[in-house]
């Protein structure tokens, strides 16, 4: 057998982005910005890029339709929360719900990214931006300093977060969390508690500390005393719920007000375990609550209209009809007790 010529099996080095970049004199994210139908790319830029892949021969690891400029019909939904949990959890199931009906509506499809932590989170949103997968991101958290909004944000990325963002350059959707609390609070303090308990979250989260900041204040402004002891902290779980529940019950509150009707599940469990009674409050309005006994009182945040805001929002966005702004969503206590 004859000897095989070098350059009948020499490898043709890959068109990387870098090199589209390099030919077009933009940066690396421009040119992510053009494949994605980015409208805040000039038109002279977005022709200078496509003349640079047309003569490279460079085709990006993404679809044929995204290619000829319609997107890739795929949104990220982000959740700081894992899998199983999700699912537990009927503030993310409502969300997702009513997310994926609008989406179905469209034509679009929801890619689930799932994160425990800010870093996770970042890490993730990263490469599903630069893997150039999705035309936009919904961020169903809201952390302070958050990372990955400032990236979406500085890279041009189509997004909305549920929750709001410390720059208040970004489109956001939701509910006015802090006078939720101060209605929480107040009636309360009108039926006569005095020391009432608070379960928190992950204080790394905006609505959490908004929502803990109302209710110091509400104790302030009826002259009442801010016991430290009296606020807990841990994860959005019926565990945490529990666990600190059980706690504050043996600190003499005469009420317990949990951010998350997920913790106040635990919290009820805690009470009837104790064989205790008094009030408790929760949020989202779940509907497991309502079966509770006796059931929770709850703040109806009016979850399906939040995602239903976020996916329209996000659409207008990738459209480029959309402009950057806040939406508040209308939040209510629903007494039950």
């Amino acid at each position: 057998m004859g000897k095989v010529p070098e350059e009948s099996i020499e490898m043709k080095k890959k068109t990387t982005i870098k090199d589209v970049a390099k030919l077009a004199g933009v940066s690396s994210s421009t040119v992510s910005r053009v494949q994605s139908g980015s409208d805040k790319i000039s038109r002279m830029t977005k022709e200078k890029v496509l003349q640079a892949m047309k003569k490279l021969d460079y085709s990006p690891n993404f679809s044929a339709q995204s290619l000829a400029g319609n997107g890739t019909k795929t949104i990220a939904a982000v959740l700081h929360t894992d899998p199983l949990k999700s699912l537990s959890n009927d503030f993310f199931v409502q969300i997702l719900q009513s997310i994926c009906q609008n989406a179905e509506e469209t034509g679009y499809q929801i890619l689930l990214v799932f994160s425990k932590t800010e870093k996770e989170q970042f890490a993730k949103v990263k490469k599903l931006w630069n893997s150039q997968r999705v035309d936009g991101f919904l961020l169903l958290t809201v952390y302070h300093k958050d990372r990955s909004l400032r990236f979406l944000k500085k890279n041009g990325a189509n997004f909305v977060a549920l929750g709001t963002p410390e720059d208040n350059e970004i489109s956001w959707v939701d509910n006015d969390n802090f006078k939720a609390m101060k209605n929480v609070m107040e009636a309360l303090i009108k039926d006569g508690v005095k020391r009432p308990g608070l379960i928190l979250g992950n204080r790394k989260l905006v609505v959490t500390t908004v929502r803990e900041e109302s209710y110091r204040r509400a104790l302030k402004e009826k002259d009442l005393p801010v016991c430290e002891e009296l606020i807990r902290e841990g994860e959005f779980s019926e565990d945490t719920g529990y666990k600190e529940g059980k706690i504050l019950l043996g600190l003499n509150v005469d009420a317990i007000v949990c951010t998350d009707d997920v913790l106040a599940y635990g919290t009820n469990r805690a009470m009837k375990e104790l064989k205790r009674s008094l009030p408790i409050v929760g949020f989202n309005n779940s509907l497991i609550g309502t079966l509770l006994s006796p059931p929770i009182s709850s703040v109806d945040i009016q979850i399906p209209l939040l995602g239903k805001h976020l996916f329209e929002h996000l659409i207008a966005e990738i459209k480029g009809t959309g402009e950057t702004k806040g939406i508040l969503v209308p939040a209510k206590l629903i007494k039950r007790r």
